[in-house]
């Protein structure tokens, strides 16, 4: 299995618990997620409070036509520094993603990590350069487009 790594920065000028407190809300995934994937939340175990064991059930389209469930769990949770969500089900055949929360001068820093795993073998590999990685770059740009009006209302 090929993986891959995509990573992402961004700056917020809030505290880090602001920012804590937005992104650890599975429910904003809908403000930050384009529209085009459609994106429904069906479940969020415990009590919407993020914590590690968390089990997070949503569903995508992709390319307009597939709709994909996909079952996220929350792992390793350090409060207002960093948490881990890794795909139990979905689209890919491994994905972790590891969100990172800095305090800077002035806000803080978004730090995105994600490893991930394409499934179909050489198929894969042509998806991955042809369409995955390039809408992993849309969608983190259409995120750090959403984050800039969100945040910036608050200063």
């Amino acid at each position: 299995m090929k993986l891959y790594r995509f990573n992402s920065r961004q700056f917020l000028p809030v505290t880090r618990k602001q920012a804590w407190r937005f992104f650890s809300s599975p429910w904003n995934l809908v403000t930050i997620t384009p529209r085009s994937l459609n994106l429904k939340i069906e479940s969020v175990s415990g009590h919407g409070t993020l914590h590690a064991g968390q089990i997070i059930r949503l569903n995508i389209t992709l390319l307009s036509l597939v709709r994909i469930s996909w079952e996220t769990a929350v792992t390793d949770v350090k409060d207002l520094t960093t948490f881990t969500d890794t795909q139990h089900a979905g689209p890919f055949s491994r994905w972790s993603h590891r969100h990172i929360f800095t305090e800077v001068t002035g806000g803080t820093e978004i730090r995105d990590e994600i490893e991930y795993a394409v499934p179909f073998g050489i198929l894969g590999r042509i998806a991955n350069s042809l369409f995955v990685r390039r809408e992993l770059r849309r969608l983190f740009a259409y995120r750090s487009h959403v984050l800039n009006q969100c945040f910036s209302k608050l200063e």
